[in-house]
């Protein structure tokens, strides 16, 4: 099969480099989550980290929600995250070539996503006024690759399992915006459980679908 916009031996040389920042990524998070000194939005006085109560963010944080020094930690989330924006922007550049995918939407889509790679990047080391601009512009141009993305695969009408992981991680991704929204504007209280969770359930499934555009790319073709 031809890889358009990309030579196959670079989509395979991107697909591996992909694998092993999502690794490597994941595992100076994980050491992150490990170091981090505690407490969440949710729960305040926590002495450990919550899968699923606490935000990315606070991992990057020097200070954490208990009040606790989390210096060591907030080196390796943002570190941790740093890599993760590189796997983020190879996933984006690589998911229209695993589906065939030319023109217009793929560019839309390789932008949209290398922007909100940026955004991944850039967001722990925001605090302030700043960091909400930080997090929608991760948020808001990864929502229109990924809905673009989406929308090209339910119209390929292949790949089930790559499809099951994008319905997932945009259905996930939208409520959570919708969530983080409704907390900007007073209409949903900051310890409210449903945005960390929510953030959750987007960042494991778009990191399935990241996996699923490594296998699409790396596996080997008949054409």
């Amino acid at each position: 099969m031809s890889r358009p916009g990309v030579g196959f031996d670079g989509a395979r040389a991107g697909a591996l480099a992909l694998v092993v920042t999502l690794v490597v990524g994941a595992a100076i998070l994980g050491t992150a989550m490990n170091q981090y000194a505690g407490g969440s939005a949710v729960e305040p006085h926590a002495a450990h980290h919550s899968w699923w109560f606490n935000y990315l963010c606070d991992l990057a944080s020097e200070l954490a929600v208990n009040g606790a020094s989390n210096a060591r930690g907030a080196a390796s989330a943002r570190v941790g995250m740093l890599v993760m924006s590189v796997a983020v922007a190879l996933f984006w550049l690589l998911l229209p070539v695993s589906i065939g995918m030319r023109g217009v939407g793929a560019r839309v889509i390789q932008i949209g996503g290398c922007l909100s790679a940026l955004g991944v990047a850039v967001v722990p080391v925001t605090t302030g006024a700043l960091h909400a601009p930080a997090l929608f512009l991760s948020l808001g141009p990864g929502l229109v690759a990924g809905i673009v993305g989406f929308t090209a695969l339910v119209r390929a009408n292949r790949r089930s399992t790559m499809l099951a992981v994008a319905t997932g991680a945009v259905i996930s991704g939208v409520t959570g915006a919708l969530v983080y929204a409704a907390k900007l504007t007073g209409h949903l209280p900051p310890t409210s459980p449903l945005i960390p969770v929510f953030q959750r359930a987007a960042t494991m499934f778009l990191i399935a679908w990241m996996v699923a555009v490594a296998w699409a790319v790396l596996r080997p073709h008949s054409e």
